[in-house]
């Protein structure tokens, strides 16, 4: 059962300013609890990587410093942050996982974003498009950048580095 109390129209306007002082100090809490929580799943996923790496995965990607990233890059755009520096060919979970370390909310939607990955990928590899297509010893599909900025032979862009 509710319990109604009179408040007197002198601290109506205290209790308002009150509550909005509160709301926003909550509201700072919440952003330090979420930033912590990206921090946290990052370091969650730099472990599990390490883990899997040292299982017998000798592919590492190459990170970069994440001041030079940007969440709200395109797809396309991250995808080639992710691919020119790599010293091979990536699946889309690999590409995906290595976003990650960058933007730790993808975890939280790794389907959405393989799937996004995956579609890009598929629409915007082959011939005469940005990314190569090729297969790996496993029989899935690796991705890389037809031309990288780093490429010291221009005649290697067509060398498929699983033959």
């Amino acid at each position: 059962m509710p319990i109604q109390i009179e408040i007197n129209d002198s601290h109506v306007d205290g209790l308002i300013e009150f509550y909005l002082q509160r709301i926003k100090v909550l509201r700072t809490e919440i952003a330090e609890r979420e930033k912590e929580s990206k921090d946290i799943n990052a370091q969650i996923l730099r472990l599990k990587r390490g883990k899997t790496e040292s299982i017998g995965n000798e592919k590492s990607p190459i990170i970069h410093s994440t001041s030079n990233y940007h969440e709200k890059w395109t797809w396309i755009k991250k995808i080639r942050f992710i691919l020119e520096p790599s010293l091979y060919p990536m699946t889309t979970k690999e590409i995906v996982d290595t976003l990650m370390t960058y933007e730790a909310g993808l975890m939280f939607d790794r389907k959405k974003a393989i799937a996004s990955v995956s579609s890009i990928l598929s629409t915007k590899s082959g011939e005469g498009k940005e990314f190569l297509r090729l297969e790996n010893e496993s029989g899935d599909f690796a991705y890389d950048i037809k031309k990288k900025k780093n490429v010291k032979d221009d005649n290697d862009d067509d060398i498929n580095p699983f033959e």
